[in-house]
């Protein structure tokens, strides 16, 4: 392939995902503050109390007013803190941002309330939805970016909205089991959260794309073992990367392969016992340190086409039997959801193939779940993750309803 071919890929790449045209080899420098805030590596808001472990998950930690960069009109917000659960089981603080509507719900019932799980892609804590939602930064780029408008959808409805920092404090990008817990541990501390007017018995859903729809189908089929009590009605997921180690392989060396640099990061971050750090060389361990720094947009616009040859220290880093075992613990599908689901997918989706997800929906199928599976013939993943949006937030508006499911099992 010649450099300016390589050049076009990563151009194209870059436009799919709504990020800048610049193309250069940089050090990491994370965006400043936006004024008046505080990133979150040095507000204390994000700090653990020495209490956590006391405490049971989703209780809330601490709670606090804050100003969306875009905020939906007649919409009160705020940030909470509360225990979760990492992917080994132990306390972790996390966070997430509750959105309501300040118009009174005409009902029937209670005012429904969606977890939405925004594509956050990365591997620093400036690039979780806490922050880039308040700070209005270059931060909040790609697939993220690309759903900024959805909160708004569904706060139309006069729906509650809670945007959980779902990597958790590590930002461990792609840790499937860490991701379902903050999930559900911040719908029940949005339920304990008075003056937000949700209940123990508010109707939730689940909705997110690519990343987001990884922790979204987590959170479903984590629900009935992890927080059986809360009532959720349904989930609404697409483009859903569930495969970590054919992912890896189909994307290294490519125009997306940051996406496995920060995959790995983010495994390495939660898992020490995968030893990827050991597997690296000098060269390998420097990008990481880079790439830890980085949100979406730099990380690709630096790294593309970086092949994980250049920076193993070992042949076949994916086939060392401790990091293909926990990638194999990361699989989407090892667990059954209980909630309808409704997937969607684009076959010619170039970054996440669809076999993949086809893979883990039929197993959910074959043990008992309710999907209905969308494929688009035409669609790859950028396109095919706003081409949905409506349909996903009508499938859960009929959840909320007790319009029965469509089963495509």
């Amino acid at each position: 392939m010649t450099s300016s071919s390589r050049m076009s890929r990563v151009l194209t790449v870059a436009a799919l995902l709504g990020l800048g045209s610049g193309v250069t080899a940089q050090s990491a420098h994370p965006d400043p503050p936006a004024p008046g805030l505080v990133a979150p590596q040095q507000d204390l808001f994000y700090q653990p109390p020495a209490s956590l472990s006391t405490l049971a998950p989703g209780t809330i930690v601490a709670d606090r007013p804050v100003t969306l960069a875009d905020p939906p009109a007649a919409t009160a917000a705020w940030q909470i803190s509360f225990r979760s659960n990492d992917s080994h089981d132990e306390p972790i603080l996390a966070v997430t941002t509750l959105m309501v509507p300040t118009t009174p719900w005409p009902g029937p019932g209670l005012r429904p309330a969606v977890s939405l799980q925004f594509a956050e892609d990365s591997t620093a804590l400036q690039c979780a939805p806490s922050y880039t939602l308040r700070a209005a930064t270059s931060a909040a780029d790609g697939l993220q970016s690309s759903q900024a408008a959805l909160p708004a959808a569904l706060l139309q409805r006069g729906w509650a909205v809670a945007v959980p920092d779902h990597e958790g404090p590590r930002s461990a990008f792609t840790a499937g089991p860490s991701s379902g817990h903050v999930v559900l541990d911040g719908i029940r501390a949005a339920a304990r959260f008075t003056a937000g007017g949700l209940t123990p018995d508010t109707p939730w859903g689940l909705t997110g794309y690519s990343g987001g729809g990884t922790a979204s189908g987590w959170a479903a089929q984590m629900q009935p073992s992890y927080a059986p009590e809360l009532h959720i009605t349904g989930a609404a997921i697409g483009g859903t990367p569930s495969d970590l180690m054919l992912l890896n392989r189909v994307n290294d060396n490519g125009p997306a392969s940051p996406m496995v640099l920060e995959t790995l990061a983010g495994i390495d971050a939660e898992y020490p016992e995968a030893r990827i750090s050991e597997l690296l060389n000098a060269h390998g361990r420097d990008v990481f340190s880079q790439i830890r720094r980085m949100c979406t947009q730099q990380a690709l616009t630096t790294y593309a086409f970086t092949s994980l040859r250049n920076l193993s220290a070992v042949p076949g880093l994916l086939d060392d039997p401790h990091v293909a075992g926990v990638l194999a613990d990361n699989t989407l599908g090892h667990l059954t959801p209980r909630i309808p689901i409704y997937d969607y997918h684009g076959v010619l989706d170039e970054l996440v193939p669809v076999g993949q997800d086809d893979s883990f929906v039929h197993q959910w199928c074959s043990d008992g779940a309710t999907v209905q599976i969308v494929r688009d013939p035409l669609f790859e993943h950028i396109v095919e993750g706003t081409a949905h949006q409506d349909d996903a937030v009508n499938y859960l508006a009929d959840r909320f309803t007790s319009v029965p499911a469509p089963d495509q099992c």
